[in-house]
C-alpha cells in the first residue's frame, strides 16, 4: 500500500487501492484453485476481450502476436454475435470458414501478377459498408503481415488515404500483424498512426499517451 501511495500520490489514492484490493479479494474468492499469477492473467484476458467486444466506433486497433491461435481467439471475439448484434462484418482472410463474418475476402482475390489491387480492397470495404449503412461495420485483416511478405508494405499503408471517409469515420477495423514476418521498421510505422494496440504478451491493451 506504501509503495502505491507514494508512486501514484493524488487525490483519491486510497479509494484505488480499496478497489484494487476488493477486486483481487473478489477474484481469490471466486478462484480459489488458482495462482495468484494465474487469476492476474485471467483478469487481463477479460480486459482484453471487453476491450474487443466495445470498441468505439472510428476506432481501428492493432493486434500484435506471436501465436496464431491467440489470434483466431481474438477475431472470434471481435465477430461473435454474441456482442456485434446487428452489425455487419467484413474480413479479409486466408481461411473464410474460420470466422463467423458476413463478407469475406481472400488474399488471393486481391493481388494479380504480383501486383496489388488496392482497388478492389477499397471497393470491399465500400461493398460491407453499404450493405448496411445503417449501423458501423466491423472489419477485420487477419493476416495483415502478408501485405510485407508480398512487397506491398508501402502500398497498402497508402490504402486508408484512398478510402472514403464515410467509411473510415463510421467503421472500426483490426488489423493482426504476426511479429515474427515484420521488422523493427515496419513494426514502428504500422504502430505510428493507431491509438491501441492489443498485444499477445503481455496479454494487455496499450493506449496512446495523448489518448489518456
Amino acid at each position: 500500500d506504501r509503495w502505491l501511495l507514494e508512486y501514484f500520490h493524488a487525490d483519491g489514492t486510497e479509494k484505488i487501492l480499496q478497489k484494487i484490493k476488493q477486486n483481487i479479494q473478489g477474484s481469490f474468492a471466486e478462484n480459489s484453485n488458482l495462482s495468484l499469477k494465474e487469476i492476474i492473467k485471467k483478469n487481463q484476458k477479460q480486459d482484453v476481450y471487453d476491450f474487443i467486444h466495445n470498441i468505439r466506433n472510428k476506432e481501428h486497433p492493432l493486434l500484435l502476436f506471436y501465436n496464431s491461435r491467440i489470434r483466431d481467439e481474438i477475431l472470434n471475439e471481435f465477430f461473435s454475435p454474441k456482442f456485434t448484434h446487428s452489425t455487419i462484418t467484413g474480413c479479409f482472410t486466408h481461411t473464410p470458414e474460420n470466422y463467423h463474418c458476413d463478407q469475406t475476402i481472400t488474399y488471393d482475390e486481391i493481388h494479380k501478377a504480383g501486383k496489388l489491387d488496392s482497388q478492389k480492397i477499397i471497393q470491399f470495404f465500400d461493398q460491407v459498408y453499404d450493405s448496411k449503412p445503417q449501423v458501423p461495420p466491423r472489419f477485420a485483416c487477419e493476416d495483415t503481415s502478408w501485405f510485407a511478405e508480398s512487397g506491398f508494405f508501402e502500398e497498402h499503408q497508402q490504402i486508408r488515404s484512398k478510402m472514403s471517409s464515410l467509411v473510415l469515420n463510421n467503421s472500426i477495423i483490426l488489423c493482426c500483424y504476426d511479429l515474427t514476418r515484420l521488422n523493427k521498421e515496419q513494426i514502428r510505422t504500422a504502430i505510428r498512426s493507431r491509438n491501441y494496440i492489443v498485444l499477445e504478451e503481455p496479454f494487455c491493451v496499450f493506449v496512446k499517451k495523448d489518448m489518456t
